[in-house]
């Protein structure tokens, strides 16, 4: 017979999940600002994403603005000699 059966294994005490993470949370409450300042960089991280194509869209819309009204201007153009 095998010693360690699992018929003859120690009773497991069933926690329930919130029990068992109310637990781990308690050890992190000594971690409490760098987590905090984990959380707000990630934050502004999460932000910073999202704005930058906002950013490029406003650019490339500006330019494009900039360069139609330019458009309409004609440039004197000087004659360089070509070198052949």
């Amino acid at each position: 017979m095998s010693f360690n059966s699992y018929k003859e294994d120690e009773q497991l005490k069933e926690n329930g999940k919130l029990k068992t993470l109310l637990r781990l949370l308690s050890y992190l409450l000594t971690y409490k600002k760098q987590i905090i300042a984990v959380l707000l960089i990630m934050l502004v991280s999460t932000v910073l994403t999202l704005i930058t194509p906002l950013f490029y869209e406003y650019a490339i819309a500006n330019a494009y603005e900039c360069r139609k009204y330019r458009a309409g201007v004609v440039r004197r153009q000087r004659d360089y000699p070509v070198r052949i």
